[in-house]
């Protein structure tokens, strides 16, 4: 069974983002953790289905939230690596993709 694993950064960057979204509208950022939960549900059942974008990172945009998660699959686990604004600049995200 394929396992998901979230880095510290990239919890960082859900909480941040659910926080945001909790100050716009209470309960905002329940929503915006169910639309993760479910991105990370459809990522575990076809881990290749989603681009490629750099050096194996994969980038799966988030349903009604214009968010990215992006992440690695390693044999039998996914990494989820950031998740990112889609709106931001790709490339102040290259180096945590790279590490």
């Amino acid at each position: 069974m394929i396992r998901a694993w979230f880095l510290l950064a990239a919890l960082s960057d859900v909480d941040f983002a659910r926080q945001w979204y909790d100050t716009q509208r209470p309960g905002l950022g329940d929503d915006f953790i169910s639309v993760v939960d479910a991105a990370i549900d459809d990522i575990l059942d076809n881990p290749q289905a989603y681009p490629s974008i750099y050096r194996g990172t994969r980038r799966y945009l988030l349903a009604r939230f214009p968010y990215c998660l992006y992440y690695r699959v390693q044999t039998e686990e996914v990494f989820i690596v950031a998740c990112v604004h889609a709106a931001r600049d790709p490339e102040r995200h290259r180096k945590p993709l790279s590490d």
